[in-house]
């Protein structure tokens, strides 16, 4: 999937589960990551294209680290992000440094929430590694990269799930 539409796909798909702008935001700069750290691998890009910058047990696990430490040590936001965090916790002594750093691993979060997106979409379209870098996981080819079917299955997905949110 081309860079446009995996920030299309995912940023509709998490606007209409979460209704959360900041999140939103993260996860679409995050939904190219995988992509845009190959280009400071060693070598040709294309030599180690979806292998370990594509392994998807990795983005798991960080995403799970992440949820798990803001539960226990946080403040995991599930409405809007950015709001007084006082009604959260059990004193009204709350630290600007907590504050920063509760939000910017909420951010950490969605970020590889959008990593993740990315490879879900990209299991349609080649397969990816889910355990082992040096071999791709797919069930079947929904689409081929720059094809027509690529924009019919992007914007049909991002239709389907607005009407889904706000109409049924």
């Amino acid at each position: 999937m081309k860079w446009k539409q995996h920030r299309l796909v995912t940023g509709v798909t998490i606007f209409c589960l979460t209704q959360n702008i900041p999140a939103t935001l993260a996860a679409v700069k995050g939904s190219i990551f995988p992509d845009k750290i190959e280009q400071y691998m060693l070598g040709n890009w294309q030599s180690h294209h979806r292998k370990m910058s594509h392994l998807f047990l990795l983005y798991v696990l960080l995403c799970s680290v992440i949820y798990l430490f803001i539960n226990n040590y946080g403040v995991f936001y599930n409405g809007t992000m950015f709001t007084s965090i006082e009604q959260y916790l059990p004193s009204g002594n709350i630290s600007l440094s907590y504050i920063l750093i509760n939000d910017l691993l909420n951010l950490a979060f969605w970020y590889f929430i959008g990593a993740i997106c990315h490879l879900t979409e990209d299991f349609f379209c080649g397969g990816i590694p889910i355990w082992n870098p040096n071999k791709r996981v797919s069930l079947f080819r929904l689409f081929t990269v720059g094809n027509l079917s690529e924009y019919i299955v992007a914007y049909g997905w991002c239709i389907l799930i607005i009407l889904y949110t706000y109409f049924m």
